[in-house]
């Protein structure tokens, strides 16, 4: 059976809001580091800690461990005011030193966009190098085109950090979140993304 699971992040902890199920009720209401959370889940049968040895069983892209850290620790940077996603099957597909993220700017926080039915999503591709900024919805036919040439470094410009990649290519007020961004937060998103091992597990 498939569950949902749903956290919520905030300044050095991470809360449980779904699944809402016995084996979890003990802790659904505890305020944990993002690593205790998922410790203490694993402990009740839920593990969302994905090791290496997993990957032959969901054809999973085992990333470069530098590459993946770098990318958590970028994209939390800029989570106060985008939402995020690996950007699932060209992530997988561009092998192990190359990371596709799926991007949107979350102007009104009270009605987010969705990543699966907008078609302003774009995609930051990261290289041990830095990350490039593509502009372009991955729902466009012709998109594969333009991230492989990206890939092949044919178009790519690249920057040291999210943040400079994004200055000019949001709205003022995100680019003012993301400045003033919480520490704690950004960091509490990190551990939790590299804990995830979001981008080498997602399918």
């Amino acid at each position: 059976m498939a569950l949902h699971v749903e956290i919520r992040i905030e300044s050095g902890w991470c809360q449980l809001l779904e699944p809402k199920i016995a084996e979890c009720a003990d802790i659904q209401s505890l305020q944990l580091p993002p690593k205790v959370l998922l410790q203490q889940l694993a402990r009740r049968g839920l593990n969302l800690m994905p090791e290496d040895d997993d990957a032959p069983f969901i054809k999973a892209t085992i990333k470069n461990s530098a590459l993946e850290k770098i990318v958590c620790r970028d994209i939390a940077f800029a989570v106060p005011a985008f939402t995020m996603a690996s950007s699932s099957p060209w992530n997988n597909q561009n092998g192990r030193d190359v990371c596709v993220v799926r991007i949107q700017e979350i102007p009104d926080t009270e009605c987010p966009p969705t990543l699966e039915k907008s078609k302003v999503v774009k995609s930051m591709i990261y290289k041990l190098k830095g990350c490039h900024l593509l502009d372009y919805s991955d729902k466009n036919a012709d998109y594969p085109d333009r991230l492989r040439a990206i890939v092949e470094d044919k178009l790519a410009v690249y920057h040291a950090s999210i943040l400079i990649t994004l200055k000019g290519n949001c709205l003022p007020t995100s680019q003012q979140k993301m400045d003033s961004g919480n520490v704690s937060f950004t960091e509490c998103v990190n551990a939790l993304a590299y804990a995830l091992r979001l981008f080498s597990f997602s399918t």
